[in-house]
């Protein structure tokens, strides 16, 4: 597979705003150690960028959620609490 990248920065014989084509594998990760250091790198300084067919990352699994349990030692819901404790009776 190819994809298309633009260069931003001037690197190995190519203009800023020059477009090429690299050989990725299936998962869109480009072939060439050159290219996939530069892709990495692109993460900070924007050196190259996917023109078309941008590979995007592949979703992670996720677990599903585990049902809260309640704490322990957790007063019940029916226990009433009087608003001012200053002015109780004695």
């Amino acid at each position: 597979m190819k994809a298309r990248i633009k260069i931003n920065k001037s690197l190995r014989g190519f203009a800023p705003g020059q477009t090429t084509m690299i050989e990725v594998n299936e998962e869109g990760i480009p072939v060439d150690i050159f290219w996939r250091k530069r892709l990495k790198d692109s993460k900070f300084d924007k050196c190259i960028e996917f023109v078309d067919g941008e590979p995007k990352e592949k979703p992670k699994k996720s677990k599903p959620a585990k049902p809260a349990k309640p704490a322990a030692g957790s007063e019940s819901e029916n226990t009433e609490t009087s608003g001012d404790l200053n002015n109780a009776d004695d």
